[in-house]
């Protein structure tokens, strides 16, 4: 029992410097908000209104940590760049040491803003958001609801889950170690391709299941097929839902 709370003790302090930055952009001529993250989560949510507002949280398990986490924000051209950097400290005054913490990012825009997100430990939740969307993490889950534009979602080590408004959606979603969950209108229009290693897929209410031990893969269409659903999963399940009225 000692050693638990030893350990619960450390767990719980690991992290006890923080520091919250907050930052608006006029979104007037920003098309896409590029967000690169190492160590943490990112939220992003839609807005009404012309402004994107920045929330960064960072965390460190000391002051000096802290202070070489720096959030990176520029623009390039009609592209907002986010980006996290972790400074390098030198070890006896040579050998050059990554400093820990991690940041959270909550990010409200546009809701047609473009999306190009990256982190590689921890989840993405993006939110009402209808341009185009490429988000990628390596340890770390995909929580997507509201979203209609074109996607690309992929992760490592994490499930994705996507809530789609959209009648002809146009997306891929790929996991190695982790399940996918799609929502979708069920008068959608697409051509799909579902390949599974070691798990099974499942269509509601088509009640198409296959179980696999082996690499299996199966292809078709929804109404004329206008657009395209590409998802693919080593070590997990696929289910797809379809509802009325869940398109716009």
């Amino acid at each position: 029992m000692n050693y638990l709370l030893v350990f619960i003790f450390f767990a719980f302090n690991l992290f006890s410097f923080e520091e919250t930055i907050k930052k608006e952009f006029p979104s007037k001529g920003i098309e896409v908000v590029w967000v690169e993250n190492v160590n943490g989560n990112i939220e992003i949510y839609e807005k009404e209104g012309d402004l994107i507002s920045i929330e960064a949280v960072k965390k460190a398990e000391n002051e000096k940590y802290l202070k070489n986490i720096n959030i990176i924000i520029k623009r390039e051209g009609n592209t907002l760049h986010i980006s996290t950097e972790h400074s390098r400290s030198y070890l006896l005054g040579f050998l050059p040491v990554k400093m820990g913490g991690s940041v959270k990012y909550k990010i409200n825009l546009p809701k047609n803003t473009d999306l190009n997100i990256e982190t590689v430990n921890g989840n993405i939740i993006i939110e009402n958001v209808k341009g185009n969307i490429k988000s990628e993490s390596v340890n770390g889950d995909l929580n997507l609801k509201g979203i209609s534009g074109k996607g690309s979602f992929e992760t490592v080590n994490g499930e994705i889950k996507i809530e789609f408004e959209e009648k002809n959606p146009d997306f891929r979603a790929e996991s190695v170690n982790g399940s996918i969950y799609i929502k979708s209108d069920k008068n959608l229009n697409a051509k799909y391709s579902i390949e599974v290693v070691n798990g099974k897929i499942k269509i509601i209410p088509d009640v198409f299941e296959i179980k696999s031990s082996t690499p299996k893969e199966i292809s078709g269409k929804w109404g004329d097929g206008t657009g395209k659903i590409h998802i693919e999963t080593v070590n997990g399940n696929v289910t797809i839902e379809l509802e009325e009225n869940k398109a716009i």
